[in-house]
């Protein structure tokens, strides 16, 4: 057999196993208890979707809104989500299922950074708009996963995915508090350009398909909201949210340090005040049945 004959057999059988480990891999996290996962892996189909960085995802426990909406919920928030990752999702949640009763958008991840985007090449060959995520944000990650499907999977949020497939998740809501110190100022309630355009796609989004699309803001410490430009964040949102209501509490002195785990996130104690707050507020009212989402 000729090398370069045998050199090329060799490529193709590692072509191959890369492709199939990759698919076997992508399958068995199909089965993760993580929202995510569940969407893609063709398990995700809910009636109230959350979306939105850790500010969405500790603050509104998936179990807890179920018992309020009286509907089945999944929380597609995570740790440093920008919105333009929420953008994507929503979408490719709306092609696979259609029109969820109700969308709650937490908006701080219109300030979040795309770093967190690298998380996406987990579902890139399962999504061409997180692969294009990864492609404008992270092009070596795109391109080094074109060539080994299986580098999609060379990451900590991959692995997690995989162990929640055995293990449970762990609760959302944060308990105690970290202490908090000397406010900083770093630019928290300051949008980014992309995080805008991705917000105007969601806005499109909730129009084409009637969507009960629900925007929020959740309390922040005082005195790191103040250094941080809550009520500027209050005055931009009036301009970008197309008349739609915002349920604005970054500014709201009604949470004070002991209801905080750290400066951005409340504890559970803080979680339950903010939820009786949306309660009365008629935040957990469902659609009226006689406009029927489309599925």
């Amino acid at each position: 057999m000729r090398p370069a004959v045998g050199i090329l057999l060799f490529l193709v059988v590692l072509l191959a196993g890369d492709r199939l480990a990759a698919h076997v891999f992508g399958r068995f996290i199909d089965y993760s208890k993580e929202p995510m996962a569940a969407l893609y892996g063709g398990r995700g189909e809910a009636d109230v979707l959350i979306l939105g960085n850790s500010r969405a995802f500790r603050h509104f426990d998936a179990a807890t809104l179920a018992a309020r909406f009286n509907a089945s919920v999944a929380n597609l928030g995570y740790d440093a989500l920008p919105m333009e990752s929420a953008a994507a999702l929503l979408a490719d949640y709306i092609d696979r299922y259609g029109a969820p009763r109700v969308v709650i958008l937490e908006l701080s991840s219109l300030s979040t950074g795309p770093a967190a985007i690298a998380n996406a090449r987990t579902f890139a060959t399962r999504s061409h708009r997180q692969a294009e995520l990864v492609r404008e944000h992270f092009p070596e990650f795109y391109f080094a996963g074109t060539v080994s499907h299986l580098l999609n999977y060379n990451s900590k949020f991959a692995l997690n995915m995989a162990h929640k497939v055995v293990s449970a998740r762990k609760p959302q809501v944060l308990n105690g508090t970290e202490g908090l110190g000397p406010p900083a100022a770093r630019d928290y309630f300051t949008p980014l350009p992309a995080n805008l355009v991705a917000l105007n796609n969601i806005l499109r989004l909730a129009v084409e398909n009637q969507l009960d699309l629900r925007l929020v803001v959740a309390p922040v410490w005082q005195p790191f909201g103040q250094l941080n430009g809550v009520r500027e964040f209050r005055a931009l949102l009036q301009s970008v949210a197309a008349g739609r209501r915002v349920w604005y509490f970054a500014d709201d002195e009604r949470f004070p340090s002991h209801l905080f785990f750290d400066e951005a996130h409340l504890n559970s104690d803080g979680v339950n005040l903010f939820m009786s707050f949306l309660d009365r507020d008629d935040f957990f009212a469902l659609p009226s049945a006689a406009a029927p989402p489309t599925r």
